[in-house]
């Protein structure tokens, strides 16, 4: 499978799930990607519609964006009729795209979000996917996530997550605490100090390093300083900030902010 698409007629239908608020904050990081992205009006808070023709690696790559889903609909009047052969086999086109863009074994389950996920008719849907694609299917959750919708005019929706984990979770996050932002409310809030290689960027009760993270990502700062007066804390974010590969750009300090 190719990774791009070769003209403006070959776009997909994808959306982006963001967090509330974001939403102004994500499309313009949505713009940035140029000519290979139309945004198209949203119909619901949280969600981001575009029409997509670039590289599937640039969506996977925003930070400000919590999942990214491939949508089709289907012109049928049931979710019985997607069990036809037809269905069943661009169902599995869809996923296999997502499967494609990860390292083998990436994927090990499948999970489908819809009302009334346990009838007979959807746990056929999920079970037949799963064996076509080699998967399991998972009881509460999945690494291949699958959600089934009602469309306009009549029609279903199936929408396709293009990766295992949400974007939220981050690579970089081998320590968690309770608590912690997650990564693009993390990323948000660095973006919104305009961040220039001349910051003086401090963040008090550091916790995990999220903050610390998602600013250094956007770019150097003179100097980046965290602080927390808990061990177990400034030990979290050592592990994070050295998977995020920010060794050597950080300091870490004992500081009580109450004195």
């Amino acid at each position: 499978m190719s990774s791009k698409f070769s003209s403006s007629s070959d776009a997909h239908r994808v959306e982006l799930v963001v967090a509330a608020g974001l939403e102004d904050l994500a499309r313009d990081e949505v713009r940035r990607l140029g000519r290979t992205v139309r945004l198209v009006p949203p119909a619901d808070a949280g969600v981001l519609p575009i029409n997509y023709s670039g590289a599937w690696r640039d969506l996977l790559d925003l930070r400000l964006v919590t999942s990214v889903y491939l949508v089709r609909s289907f012109a049928v009047p049931r979710p019985r009729a997607l069990l036809g052969d037809q269905h069943l086999r661009a169902i599995q086109q869809l996923a296999t795209m997502a499967l494609k863009l990860h390292a083998p074994g990436s994927f090990q389950s499948l999970f489908l979000s819809a009302a009334g996920a346990d009838s007979a008719v959807l746990k056929r849907l999920k079970e037949t996917l799963a064996a076509q694609l080699g998967l399991t299917v998972g009881r509460e959750d999945g690494d291949l996530l699958l959600r089934l919708r009602r469309g306009e005019h009549g029609t279903w929706e199936v929408l396709v997550r293009l990766t295992p984990r949400p974007l939220a979770t981050r690579p970089w996050r081998v320590c968690n605490r309770e608590g912690a932002l997650n990564g693009p409310v993390a990323c948000a809030m660095a973006l919104l100090t305009r961040p220039s290689a001349t910051d003086r960027y401090l963040n008090l009760g550091c916790g995990s390093g999220s903050l610390l993270i998602e600013r250094l990502l956007l770019g150097p700062a003179q100097r980046a300083i965290g602080c927390d007066i808990s061990g177990a804390a400034r030990a979290c974010a050592t592990q994070n900030l050295t998977a995020a590969g920010l060794a050597g750009r950080y300091e870490l300090s004992n500081w009580d902010v109450r004195k």
